[in-house]
């Protein structure tokens, strides 16, 4: 979690000023491991990212947003479509991240409207993008949640299509069960 470089704002200035910092940490990480850890004498830095990584700005707006309570209690629902195991993952100082365990079984279900498009019939959202607030969305923005829903909202979306545009949660359900999903 040395990496975590505050970012006061989205403009090219804060941008460049950041990746700067954190190319010079790179490499006085580096320098450090050379000069205090045996074995890393010839250690060189290749590569660091091409940019700084944003953990989250703006969501667009879905028919449920998930909430910090739902991933607290490990709530499981009738219309979950996928599950978010990973612990809510906070952020909110640079370098100090805070956990919170997911309760219940360990896991929540994602409920099949946050992968829907508030005010839209056809569009879903996979990934990052889910509804969330950003207590959920300390959780379920890891890639094996980002994978779970980007299957089901292909899954929903073809059903979509296939059923003549009308949805069927049980179907989709059954579809992701048929695929090896874990609901």
């Amino acid at each position: 979690m040395t990496v975590d470089i505050p970012l006061s704002d989205l403009s090219s200035e804060s941008f460049t000023a950041a990746e700067m910092e954190a190319r010079a940490r790179a490499n006085d990480y580096v320098a450090m491991l050379k000069r205090e850890l045996s074995g890393f004498e010839g250690a060189y830095l290749v590569a660091t990212g091409p940019q700084i990584g944003v953990r989250e700005t703006r969501h667009p707006a879905a028919r449920y947003e998930m909430t910090g309570e739902d991933v607290v209690l490990g709530r499981c629902r009738d219309d979950g479509i996928a599950r978010a195991a990973w612990p809510i993952e906070l952020h909110g100082e640079a370098g100090k991240p805070s956990y919170t365990s997911i309760g219940g079984a360990g896991y929540c279900h994602v409920p099949y409207d946050s992968i829907r498009a508030k005010g839209l019939d056809n569009l879903w959202y996979g990934g990052r993008v889910i509804g969330a607030d950003p207590q959920a969305y300390g959780s379920i923005r890891v890639m094996g949640t980002a994978f779970a829903t980007g299957q089901a909202a292909g899954v929903a979306a073809a059903d979509h299509v296939d059923a003549g545009h009308l949805t069927d949660l049980g179907q989709i359900q059954s579809k992701l069960r048929e695929q090896g999903a874990l609901i």
